[in-house]
C-alpha cells in the first residue's frame, strides 16, 4: 500500500508541478512579447484544474503516506505546502482580474500598461511559487532518503 502511495504521490507531483511550469512558460512568452496577454491568460487559464488536483492529490496521498508528524522536515514541508496553496489562492484571484480586464484591452497602449501594473505582482507570485515548491520538494526528499537510509 505504501509503495502504491508513494507512486500516486509522484505522479500527482508531475502533474502539478508540470502544471505550474507550463503556467510559467506561457507568463515568460508574454513577457517577451512572444504571444498576447489574450493568449498567455487564455492558456493557463486551462491549467487550474490540473494544478488542483496535482494539489488535491498530493494532499491526500501525503496524508495515506502516513508523514512523521514530529520530524522538523515533515512540519516545515506542511507549512510550505500551505502557504504554496494560499499563493495558488491569491494567484487564481489575479488571473480572474487580468481576464476581466481584457474585455477593455483595446490597444497596444492599453495592454502595455497592463503589463507594466502586472508584471511586478505576476513576479512575485511566480517567485514565491517556485520558492515554496521547492522548498517543499527539497524537504520531502531530504525525509524520504532519510528512511531508505
Amino acid at each position: 500500500m505504501h509503495t502504491a502511495a508513494l507512486f500516486v504521490h509522484l505522479a500527482l507531483l508531475v502533474l502539478g508541478f508540470g502544471a505550474v511550469l507550463v503556467a510559467d512558460y506561457y507568463g515568460l512568452l508574454w513577457l517577451t512579447g512572444r504571444c498576447t496577454l489574450d493568449e498567455a491568460v487564455g492558456c493557463t487559464g486551462r491549467l487550474h484544474v490540473p494544478l488542483w488536483a496535482g494539489l488535491t492529490g498530493l494532499v491526500v496521498s501525503g496524508v495515506v503516506l502516513h508523514p512523521d508528524l514530529a520530524s522538523p522536515a515533515t512540519r516545515t514541508k506542511l507549512v510550505l505546502v500551505l502557504v504554496l496553496a494560499l499563493n495558488g489562492l491569491q494567484a487564481k484571484v489575479l488571473h480572474r482580474r487580468v481576464a476581466e480586464h481584457l474585455g477593455f484591452v483595446l490597444s497596444a497602449v492599453v495592454q502595455a500598461v497592463v503589463r507594466r501594473s502586472t508584471i511586478v505582482r505576476l513576479a512575485v507570485e511566480q517567485g514565491r511559487s517556485a520558492a515554496y515548491g521547492v522548498g517543499a520538494v527539497k524537504h520531502w526528499s531530504l525525509s524520504t532518503s532519510r528512511q531508505f537510509l
